[in-house]
């Protein structure tokens, strides 16, 4: 079973038949005193689901819900989101890429309508993810 370990991205990906491919995100950081990299958090997942489909939102559409989840890549930055008109709706400040939601409110905290919006995920290196969601109320 091939192990790839990228620790400057900290990124695990184990490879076995078909079936038992995952990768596995490592948040963690360098301690100072020790100069040893210390793991905060870690989360799995599918390796077909990291490489082809890296952010989504769930659920999608969203119908009767409270908030949104996002999948996202380690290194998200900031969420933007815009209607389907390319207006711009709100942005998300990413702390915890684990734990990131919206709330389907728009920059001023009112509800959004019903209808089909963009989000763009933005990363520390520059990267740029696209995705949709539709929200039904």
């Amino acid at each position: 079973m091939p192990i790839n370990m990228d620790t400057n991205q900290s990124i695990i990906q184990i490879e076995g038949s078909a079936s038992s491919k995952f990768t596995i995100h490592l948040v963690s950081w360098n301690d100072a005193s020790s100069g040893k990299k210390i793991i905060h958090r870690a989360s799995w997942g599918r390796f077909w689901n990291v490489e082809k489909k890296i952010v989504y939102v769930y659920p999608n559409p969203a119908k009767n819900v409270e908030f949104v989840k996002f999948n996202l890549p380690y290194d998200a930055k900031y969420i933007e989101i815009y209607n389907i008109a390319g207006e711009f709706v709100n942005e998300i400040k990413v702390l915890d890429v684990f734990n990131t939601r919206w709330y389907l409110d728009n920059y001023y905290y009112k509800p959004v309508s019903s209808g089909i919006y963009i989000f763009v995920v933005k990363t520390d290196k520059g990267k740029i993810y696209k995705n949709k969601i539709a929200v039904i109320k």
